[in-house]
């Protein structure tokens, strides 16, 4: 429905002989899993897990994300550490196994930086390709959230 209605409009404001063609966006759709660090006897940790994960899954929502933009880890902690009572984090970034998707990704993003974290390599930065918006799903991408006592 929203793709004849923008073809519609595209066509009824295009110069005569001007052909359009409105597309579908290709979902690149995206996991987190973050440990956020809490003074316990100052926030509660349950409160706050709920906290970070409507903070993320707000920023990080289709409707707040643009066809072509760059997702970097760091946005990921610049979300949960602006979080009243989150003292520090650790923040990890994966694809979303895309199962049961309408329309999956079907071309890689332009460029995926990978950091090795201890032993496993972890996104550091998607590129997607012009067509692509990369975002976490609510039906389908997965954010974890697990509280640890903060110590100095």
């Amino acid at each position: 429905y929203v793709l004849n209605k923008q073809r519609e409009f595209l066509l009824y404001h295009a110069l005569p002989g001007v052909a359009a063609t409105v597309s579908p966006f290709e979902p690149v759709l995206v996991d987190m899993t973050v440990i956020i660090r809490v003074k316990f006897t100052e926030f509660d940790p349950e409160e706050l897990k709920q906290a970070v994960h409507k903070a993320l899954q707000t920023a990080f929502d289709l409707e707040n994300r643009q066809l072509g933009q760059s997702l970097y880890r760091s946005e990921i902690y610049k979300v949960v550490e602006t979080v009243k009572g989150v003292e520090n984090s650790s923040c990890v970034l994966s694809f979303t196994q895309q199962q049961g998707l309408d329309k999956p990704m079907i071309d890689r993003p332009r460029a995926v930086n990978w950091e090795s974290v201890g032993d496993k390599q972890v996104v550091r930065h998607i590129q997607p390709r012009d067509w692509q918006v990369v975002y976490a799903a609510k039906e389908y991408s997965s954010i974890n959230i697990t509280a640890a006592e903060y110590e100095l």
